[in-house]
């Protein structure tokens, strides 16, 4: 049997969450649904002109829905996706909003979405879970062609530098940008790795700011607008958000 893609592993964490009552991916560590950085991010973008102020927005791995339905107090219209079922059904279960919906589908081959259907595609804090750079472009490009002439895609995501020895303090595993987490199963995903008689998935890859930002120019979206929160002790991973047009 062929080995899974990696980010297929998250629907295990899902199904750990509903189990427990979490409702959403961030209060697993007791962070509010959406963080503040993120929402001031968004409302500084949704203030430019070179933004539709409203229209239809598609969330790529979406989980369990909070940022979508941000949008949907906003005035937007979205659709949500996300490779995880029982995220999805959590999603909706937590959604009582005509006009968000989502479904499951996976982020790097939208085939259930028309050519030009969006106005706005946002990164639910996907990206970053996808390891494979094959995985990465193809995300690009889907979202590139699902947006409409001068559409925007925003990215939420981890990025270098990293302060690496204290990461491995705080997170464990981390070898050629790849973050690597111990699962049930680990060994059936594509990318996994032995060490030490225990094997580990592929759960994040990181790569620095400026790379992320060049990646998005060569898949025909120009960088608008965009900020980093460099590491620091109390957390080694930096962060990029950035608004992207489509050309």
């Amino acid at each position: 049997m062929p080995r899974q893609k990696p980010y297929l592993a998250h629907e295990l964490e899902y199904q750990r969450m509903k189990k427990q009552g979490v409702a959403s991916w961030n209060e697993r560590a007791g962070q509010d649904a959406l963080d503040i950085s993120t929402k001031h991010f968004l409302m500084d973008i949704l203030k430019q002109p070179w933004l539709a102020k409203h229209g239809r927005v598609l969330e790529l791995g979406c989980g369990t829905g909070p940022l979508l339905r941000w949008f949907g107090t906003k005035g937007w219209n979205g659709i949500g996706v996300d490779i995880s079922d029982t995220a999805v059904k959590m999603a909706r279960s937590q959604t009582q909003r005509h006009n968000i919906y989502f479904m499951v589908g996976d982020v790097t081959a939208l085939t259930q979405i028309e050519d030009a259907s969006f106005d706005l595609a946002i990164d639910g804090q996907c990206f970053h879970c996808l390891t494979a750079l094959r995985d990465r472009t193809a995300f690009l490009r889907e979202a590139r062609r699902v947006l409409k002439p001068g559409g925007g895609l925003v990215l939420l995501t981890m990025a270098k530098p990293i302060l690496r020895s204290r990461f491995r303090q705080k997170h464990g595993l981390i070898r050629n940008g790849c973050i690597y987490h111990a699962i049930p199963g680990a060994e059936q995903y594509q990318g996994s790795i032995k060490v030490e008689g225990k094997y580990y998935v592929p759960m994040r890859y990181i790569e620095h700011w400026q790379l992320t930002l060049k990646g998005l120019k060569q898949n025909g979206l120009v960088p608008k607008l965009f900020r980093v929160n460099l590491c620091h002790d109390d957390d080694p991973l930096s962060y990029l958000c950035v608004a992207a047009v489509k050309t």
